[in-house]
This record gives C-alpha cells, structure tokens and sequence, in this order.
C-alpha cells in the first residue's frame, strides 16, 4: 500500500491529523443525531472530514480529520496556541553536545544526508506550524465543539462517555522503520536516534521531542536526562564511598567489628519464648564488616555532600527550565480556565460569573463539601492500610527471625537469621508496593472526580498531590520504620509489660552492629525489584496489549493496513501516561535524598536505573504507543514543588539517620566520654541483664550463662535503679538530637545561600529579555506615535501649527 494511502486523505494531499471511531449501531436514542450534529459543526468550523469503514470489520468506522492551512492560522489564536513559527522574539541558543554525543538531531548539518532527506527541516525554530501544533489546535476544537442543545453537550469526553465514539487520537506521522531510501520522518528520526538503547551515551534531542510530543513530554525528558546528569557525579561518590569502606575494613577505623568477631559476651535472647536461644556476639561478625560497607566515616561526608547537591540539582533545573520556557515558546502560556464538561454535568445551581457577566453553572459548596469529606476519609483509610501492611511485613520478619533462632543449631546461622529476615521481608514489602500501586491509581481517579473541580488545571493537580501521598506512604513507611523506629520499642531482656504493649514489636531490635545494614538491604531489594518490575512492564505491556488489540478485532497482521488502523490496535496514551512516569522518578529521588546516609549506593542505582529509563519511555512512546496529544505546559507543574518539599525533608532525614541509625553519634559519645581511658566502643554500647530475671525464658537451660548483654545503655541488675536508663543514656541522647539540630540547620542555612547565589534565570538570559522588552516597547510606542499624529494632521491641528522663530 502507497504511503499516502495510510497518511492522507483518499485525494493522497490532505494529510490526516486526528482520528475518530465510532460503531454503525448509533440509532438507539438520539446518538446518531448527535453524532450527524458533531461532525457538521466540525465541518461548519473549517475541517475536512472523510470516513471510512475498518478493514476487517465493517461495524467499525473511522472520521478522519485534516486541518488546512488556512484553518490553523484562524483557530491558533482563538484554541490560543502560540505558534512557534510566528514568535520572533529572543531564543536562548540551543547548546550542542560533544561530537561522541551528537547525533544528527542534535547537531544537524545541512549536507548531510540525514538532514537532506528529512521530511520537515532539522532546524531550531520551526518555519511553519508543526504536525504537533495542527493536532492540538484541532484536539482543543475537538474538546469544545457542541453536538446538542444542552449547556453541557460538547466535547470529546462526553461523547466518549454517552458512547457515541468509542476512540479518539492523533496520527504518528508513518511508520517507525527506518528505510534507507527516500523521505524520513521525525517518527523515523526519533526511534533511529532517540529511542534506539545504541544511543544511551547520545544527548537527547529535546528540541525535537518538544516538536513531536509537545511540551508536556519535552519537560519530562528534559528534566529526566538533567535528573541523570546530575547523578554522575554522585554515582562515583558512591562508588568511592563503598572502596573507602572496603580498603578500611580491616584497619583501626573499623575497630568495633574487631571487637565483635573477637569478643567471648553472650548475648541475651531476643524473644520471649521458653525455647529462646542465647547468642554469642561473635556470630555477628559478618554482619559488622557488611555494616561498616554502608556505615563509615565517607557515608557521613557523602550525606552531607547529597543534601547540598539536592539545592543546587533543584536550582540549576530551574535555570534550564527557564532557557527551555524560551526556547519552546511557552514561557507565558496561561492555564485553561474552561469548565470542564464533567462538571458542567454535575452542577446543581447557577452563580453569576464576573467574568463572563452572565450566569454559568455552579457545583454547590455542599455537595463539593461531601466529595472532600470523602475523599479525607478515604485517602486516611488507604494510608491505615499501607501502614498495615508495612506493620504485617514487620511482624512476619520478627516470626521468621524466632523461628530460625529455634530451630537452628548453629551459631552462625543464628546471628545471621536477622539477614535472612530482613531479605525476605523487603521482598514481601516490594510485592506490597506493585499491589498498591495497580489499585491507588484508579482510587485516585475515582476520588478526584468526587471533589467536582470547575478546571482541568486544578484537577490534574488535585490528582497528582492524591497520588504522591499514597505513593509516598506506600513506598517508604516500611524503610522509615527500619530507619527511626526500630528497637525504639526495646527496653531490656524480660520486661514483659513492653512486650505486651507493643504486641511482640518490642523484640524487634537490631543487631548489635546498628539498624544500617537492615536499611540497606531493604533499599537495595527495593530499589533493584522496581528497577526490574517497572522496565519490563513498560517494554512488554504496550506489546500485550497489541496483541490483544489484534486479537479482539480478529487482525492476523498488519502489513498493508493504513496508519490510522495501525495505530487504532496499538496501545493508547492515556490521559495521565506521564503522571506514573513522574511518579515513579521522584519516589526514586526520594530514596536519593532521604537515605543516602544509610545506603550510599542509592545515586548508583538510581544512575543505572535512569540511563536504561530514559531509552525504554523514548523506545515506547516512538514505537509501541499511540502518540500523545501535545499539551503544552510551561514546566513541571505541581511536581516542581513535590521535588523541592523532597529536597527539604532529605536534609530531616539524614540528619536523624546520621544521628540515630548510624553509629556517628555513638563514636562521637565514645570519643569524648573515654577519652584517655581504657574501655572500649562495645563495652559502652551494651549493658548486662540478670538471666534469673527472665519470668519465661528456661532458666536452667545447659550452658545459660548468669549474665548476658543487650544493647543499650542502662544500669547492671546488682543497681539500685537496675535496667533504667543510666547518665550515659541521656547523655547519648542528648548529643544525638544536638547531631540533627546542628546538621539541619546548617545545611539549610547552606542551601539558603546556594539557593540565592544560583540565579533562576541566566544573566545573558536575562539582559537579552531585557533588549527584546526595550525593542518591543520601541515599537509599541512608534506604532502609538504614528496613529496620533495620523489622527492630528486628520483633524487639521498640524496644518494650523506654526512654528515660533526662536531666534
């Protein structure tokens, strides 16, 4: 089949920018008169319509839709679409890469063969209105033509919901296959040299992106390849941060380890079950050289360094948001402040609108008021859920942990049971989040529609703020757990009243070596388990959802089929595509920034995850999915203030890992409470319990020795305040919260004057906006001068004027 046969009308010159799909059974009410209506008003607007029925099912019909020229320059200003082609205000130069990164996109050259035979010039500012321009110009008439009498009959989404129309989307221009011979089109230029995994190392071609997908896609790369630039260097620090801990750990840096492996204590049982075993320190010795990896001096220097790099990533994204506000053109793009049809549906009164200076429909405070209360009730009952579940995780680790502690002989295997608890209970918790998130997403949707919003803008927004928090839960209640309220609940060996309290979360401490490496292997399993899960649903689920396409509308294959069938049987860009993939990057900043102190490999997977991230979302979008409408927005939008909330709460975080998980604080008390004494950092990290104090445990068990040790800082049983907290105890707390105040409140004051010492915007950026403001104000003021003095020689006061002879 010709190619003009699959892109264009059957004329083979009108190209077809937009698709509707409707069924033949449309006489049942009045659909089919509302249908006849629609597309007449289309037609009365300036379109060009042609139908035609499916290929291999004749109930099927598809509306094709050309926009012509002179319809766009009409409709650009009235669906205000700013054409980039008619701005010539001051751009920004666009940088080029390194030869080793440029490909033919980013760094054109007009002799080349590739720009020669590319089917829309390679060129920095478009010469005439895009393919991504046209679409949306005619989405957004598409969005607000009327097909009935009613306020609120008109739009697609209506439609869509009366089932009139079963489908709607934009045309990829030709298929994604690169051919060696003839025209190439920027589909075929973006999968060649953007979504091709070969290209990894290559600089992304946002201009085009932005050309293609529209700005909403543009932000979104342009900020993940920022977001992947910026963790290079933090990749290496990671990689420095674990070589220093290898190189180290055999040294007198790590001499708490040398204490455990060669220590002869015995340590208290950790439950309260008469078959409870004892321990014996030194079975934890792989566990404090595992620890040390992720828990040295480097980790608290590479925590530091993150907090200040989370300012300056922030800071720095906001200069080159502002350069590429300008050089796409949406710098003073205004939201949409449209009703939306849904709640022009809904509404149950009228209100008089200054605006409009007539009435328009109103949803009643009353009935928004009972969406929001539902929608409070529901979001706080969701997080009960999820922090239930991470409750269930953490019950599960504890069971696992006893059960192995009494079935095992072996001193090894028991003090490293902690290890195998803490493994498979971050695997379960990883299964918990994937579950969470295929079920929130929908109860997003379902109760942001409750809050009956009047725009879309406000919307979008309210679901995204929806959808971050129960993510944001979801993902990090388990590891916040692990990090700040572990063992927090113990007290000593035999205090039942806690036990009871607590529910048994009182046994649930940690190794003597510290809360770290149970940090650390559930970030890592975390991590790597998203990083998995997430790339291969997103390379497999648009090809199922093909096949099954295919399938349900009985096509074998594809080949000689036109475009706009093609595209019909391929997967759909939702509404809220980019939402997820948003969602799923700043949960990941999230980790970065939060709990580098307990996991300094966090920026080096994330590295990893994100170069492979940005050719699989590129690989799809090109070739695997429908293409996207192009919004355009004029940056990130409420992720922006998500992302800089994250920034804030990282330097929290750290600051009380630094001085409560780790054990920084704990050296620190050492330091100065033994200095040029003799003891050592375990005997002052540890206390003694009477074994005849138990009330369950056997105490006539073979080999129980009368004394064994706990973690904690209280007084011996031969006290008179027996097992209360002793002197060092406060004294330990005390440096710890003086740990986190003085770490936050100097690293935010550092940020703050990083933040201010980082301009928004570029100062070549900003004296040329100011020449183009002058030059523009020049010409606003001689096109004034001229109408008024035309407006004075027409009333005849220039002619009457006689000049005074000075001399």
């Amino acid at each position: 089949m010709e190619r003009h046969s699959t892109l264009f009308f059957s004329d083979g010159k009108r190209r077809i920018d937009f698709v509707l799909v409707y069924k033949s059974n449309l006489h049942e009410g009045d659909k089919l008169n509302k249908f006849e209506t629609y597309i007449e008003n289309l037609q009365k607007s300036g379109l060009n319509i042609e139908i035609e029925k499916f290929t291999v099912d004749p109930s099927v019909s598809f509306v094709k839709i050309h926009a012509p020229e002179s319809f766009v320059d009409s409709y650009a200003d009235i669906c205000d679409v700013d054409l980039a082609c008619r701005n010539q205000d001051y751009r920004p130069p666009y940088k080029t890469p390194p030869n080793f990164m440029a490909t033919p996109l980013t760094r054109p050259k007009s002799e080349d063969d590739i720009s020669r035979r590319a089917e829309s010039p390679i060129t920095r500012i478009p010469t005439a209105a895009t393919t991504a321009e046209v679409i949306l110009i005619v989405y957004k008439l598409l969005t607000k033509t009327k097909f009935g009498t009613s306020y609120g009959d008109y739009g697609l989404s209506k439609l869509k919901k009366e089932n009139i129309l079963i489908d709607a989307y934009p045309l990829h221009e030709g298929p994604y296959e690169w051919t060696e011979y003839g025209k190439l089109s920027d589909r075929q230029l973006l999968a060649k040299f953007w979504g091709n995994s070969k290209c990894w190392y290559k600089a992304q071609p946002l201009n085009f992106i932005d050309k293609y997908f529209g700005s909403e896609f543009g932000f979104y790369f342009a900020w993940l390849g920022y977001y992947v630039k910026m963790l290079g260097p933090m990749a290496a620090l990671s990689i420095i941060c674990i070589t220093y801990g290898v190189v180290t750990i055999d040294t007198s840096h790590n001499a708490r380890s040398k204490e455990i492996c060669q220590s002869s204590l015995i340590m208290c049982p950790r439950c309260h079950y008469q078959r409870c075993k004892y321990e014996r320190l030194r079975s934890s010795c792989m566990q404090s050289h595992l620890t040390y990896l992720f828990d040295n001096p480097a980790t608290i220097t590479f925590a530091i360094i993150i907090s200040f790099w989370s300012t300056v990533f922030m800071e720095f994204w906001q200069r080159s948001e502002a350069i590429l506000q300008l050089q796409w053109n949406v710098k003073s793009l205004e939201h949409d402040t449209v009703m939306r049809p849904e709640y022009i549906e809904k509404s149950d009164s009228e209100r008089y609108s200054p605006i409009l200076l007539a009435k328009e429909p109103h949803v009643s405070f009353k009935r928004r008021c009972v969406g929001y209360t539902i929608t409070i009730f529901s979001i706080f009952f969701l997080l009960f859920l999820m922090v239930l579940a991470a409750l269930g995780v953490m019950v599960y680790r504890i069971s696992v942990d006893f059960m192995l502690i009494r079935d095992s002989t072996d001193d090894i295997v028991i003090g490293n049971t902690r290890m195998i608890a803490s493994a498979t209970g971050a695997c379960m918790n990883a299964t918990i989040i994937f579950i969470f998130k295929a079920v929130f997403k929908k109860l997003s949707l379902w109760l942001t529609d409750l809050e009956n919003h009047r725009t879309q803008h406000a919307y979008d927004n309210s679901y995204i703020y929806k959808s971050y928090s129960l993510a944001f839960v979801n993902n990090y209640a388990a590891v916040f757990y692990i990090a700040f309220f572990k063992g927090r609940f113990f007290t000593h060996p035999g205090d039942m009243g806690k036990w009871t309290f607590f529910g048994g979360l009182g046994a649930d401490i940690c190794a003597p070596t510290g809360c770290i490496l149970d940090l650390s292997i559930s970030l890592v399993i975390i991590m790597m388990s998203k990083m998995i899960v997430n790339n291969f649903i997103q390379i497999i689920l648009p090809i199922i959802i093909g096949v099954f396409n295919m399938l349900k509308a009985k096509v074998i294959r594809t080949e000689g089929l036109p475009l706009y069938e093609i595209d019909y049987l391929m997967a759909p860009t939702e509404q809220y595509f980019l939402v997820d993939e948003y969602l799923d990057m700043v949960i990941q900043y999230g980790f970065v920034v939060f709990f580098v102190a307990g996991f300094p490999l966090a920026p080096l997977l994330a590295f990893l995850n994100n170069i492979l991230e940005i050719r699989v979302d590129a690989s799809k979008v090109t070739k695997h999915f429908r293409r996207p409408i192009p919004n355009r927005v004029s940056g990130l939008g409420a992720w922006f203030g998500i992302l800089q909330a994250t920034t804030y709460v990282g330097v929290v975080t750290n600051a009380l890992v630094i001085a409560f998980t780790s054990s920084f604080a704990k050296h620190e008390f050492f330091n100065k409470s033994n200095r040029g004494g003799s003891g050592t950092f375990l005997n002052t990290s540890i206390s003694a319990f009477a074994v005849s104090d138990f009330e369950i445990l056997q105490r006539e068990m073979v080999g129980a020795p009368k004394i064994c040790y706990y973690p904690g800082r209280r007084y011996p049983p031969d006290h008179v305040n027996k097992y209360e907290p002793s002197t060092d105890h406060y004294v330990l707390l005390a440096t710890r919260l003086s740990v986190v105040f003085i770490f936050e409140h100097i690293v935010i004051f550092l940020k703050g004057i990083l933040a201010y010492a980082i301009p928004d915007v570029p100062t070549e950026v900003t004296k040329n906006l100011a020449i183009q403001d002058k030059k523009n104000k020049d010409m606003r003021m001689k096109v004034l001068n001229e109408e008024y003095m035309k407006k004075r020689r027409e009333s005849g006061l220039i002619a009457s004027f006689k000049p005074i002879n000075i001399s």
